[in-house]
């Protein structure tokens, strides 16, 4: 026993030296004798990166909007862009199919702006033969912007176009869709590439819906004491189709100094054909002025527009922003109406042709400045020239080259505009300052403790 006892006691102390150790040797201060001069310092790096997709126009413009994106758009497998649109909260569109009208606010079509890529649609154009597969995004503004004309009172409802290419595509669709009394096959194309500084893409849509109808009518007309005065029963059978092809072609090219000129070209033809066979059986009353009245219209329309787009980002962090686009646009319509079946009335044999002709040149542009912190001074342009050619003629169908007395008309328009803006989006509280602020106090670490010196006192007996 006293032999082991100081054997114990040697492994017990060598075990406190090994735990205090590194203690002690993480308290030692270093000593800058020891290091090498010649040893290289470490130089931490940090790196940075962005994407656009980053970027929400939702959350970070200025301007209070609704932006809904291609993937809210090709979601529900949608082929017309009225009816996109109506799953947009503030904005109506009223009737379905072709010739819809866009609502806001309860106002008519009259107050509501419907913008393409921030210019107005062509005159005649109508918003149901594009494609939702050609559309990046649709922006629906309820405020004013300087950047925007303000020729409504209700909002503004602009539709971008596909611009971006973000990677290399190779996409065919064909679809067909069914329902009651409609049918609508689709086909949409999409190809896109970079080749170094220049990029490329290339969208090719069509589609084609057929609607075929039956409706019965029945009409009762009473007088002011509630006599049965006339009872009409009628069939209207209908049948009518709408063909669209769409194509947007797109160049994008870049420069040694980081300025960007795009073309971009958008192209639709669509035709419109509709048939109708009125009937309409008298039992009680006098007959209407044409009991059989058969009805045929056909409409053809074009759009071409071209669009230059130049982009400058100056040193100083400001950003030049220059469009140049022509269109042109030419539509024709053609009804012929014959009716019959009412000997005091006389037989109805009408040929009504129209023709739109829209030629124009319009010219935008935006400088931004950012050389104030939470300031964004804007200064921009819009102006513009457009002519346009109307004329209706209307004829009997049986001589359709003599002309009648009074029945053609036709119009000539020409329309200058020129507006210069300037505009300054100030963020009154700087964006993340508080939060940053949180932050960095909730996040700091804490100053290690200083240890207080202690005094002991030993006794010994």
């Amino acid at each position: 026993m006293p032999a082991a006892f100081p054997f114990r006691l040697s492994l017990l102390a060598a075990a406190v030296a090994a735990v205090m150790a590194p203690v002690h040797a993480q308290q030692a201060p270093v000593s800058t004798e020891t290091r090498p001069q010649d040893a290289p310092q470490k130089i931490q790096q940090v790196e940075v990166k962005g994407a656009a997709s980053s970027y929400d126009p939702r959350r970070d413009d200025t301007a209070s909007k609704i932006v809904v994106s291609n993937e809210e758009i090709l979601k529900y497998g949608d082929t017309n862009v009225l009816d996109v649109l109506k799953r947009v909260p503030g904005v109506t569109v009223s009737g379905n199919g072709r010739g819809g009208e866009i609502r806001m606010r309860g106002l008519g079509s009259g107050y509501t702006q419907v913008l393409i890529n921030g210019e107005r649609a062509p005159q005649g154009f109508d918003i149901s033969s594009l494609s939702p597969d050609v559309i990046e995004r649709i922006e629906v503004l309820r405020a004013a912007s300087a950047e925007f004309s303000t020729q409504s009172i209700a909002g503004t409802v602009n539709i971008v176009l596909k611009k971006a290419v973000k990677a290399a595509q190779r996409e065919l669709k064909l679809g067909f869709g069914n329902g009651h009394a409609i049918k609508s096959p689709t086909l949409n194309l999409q190809l896109s590439d970079k080749l170094g500084k220049l990029s490329y893409s290339f969208a090719a849509n069509a589609f084609q819906s057929r609607f075929t109808s039956d409706p019965e009518t029945v009409e009762t007309f009473v007088d002011a004491t509630g006599g049965l005065t006339g009872l009409r029963q009628s069939t209207t059978p209908q049948d009518a189709r709408f063909s669209a092809v769409n194509l947007t072609p797109r160049l994008n090219y870049t420069f040694e100094n980081g300025d960007t000129l795009t073309a971009q070209t958008f192209a639709n033809w669509a035709n419109f054909m509709q048939a109708e066979m009125g009937s309409v059986d008298t039992l009680v009353g006098p007959l209407p002025a044409y009991p059989r009245l058969e009805q045929r219209m056909t409409n053809h329309n074009h759009v071409f527009r071209q669009e230059l787009n130049w982009v400058h980002k100056f040193e100083s962090g400001a950003k030049l922003d220059a469009k140049l686009t022509g269109t042109y646009v030419g539509a024709d319509n053609a009804m012929y109406r014959f009716g019959s079946g009412n000997a005091a009335a006389g037989p109805l044999r009408a040929f009504i042709k129209s023709d739109v002709l829209v030629r124009g040149l319009a010219s935008t542009g935006k400088y931004t400045s950012g050389r104030f912190e939470g300031h964004a001074l804007a200064f921009g342009w819009d102006g513009g020239y457009q002519g346009g050619d109307d004329a209706r003629r209307e004829r009997d169908a049986a001589a359709p080259n003599t002309p009648l007395p009074g029945g053609d008309e036709f119009y000539a328009s020409k329309v200058t505009r020129l507006a210069l803006y300037g505009q300054d989006e100030w963020n009154v509280t700087r964006p993340g300052r508080c939060t940053w602020a949180r932050a960095g106090k909730a996040s700091a670490p804490r100053p290690p403790a200083t240890p207080t010196p202690r005094s002991r006192t030993t006794r010994r007996s």
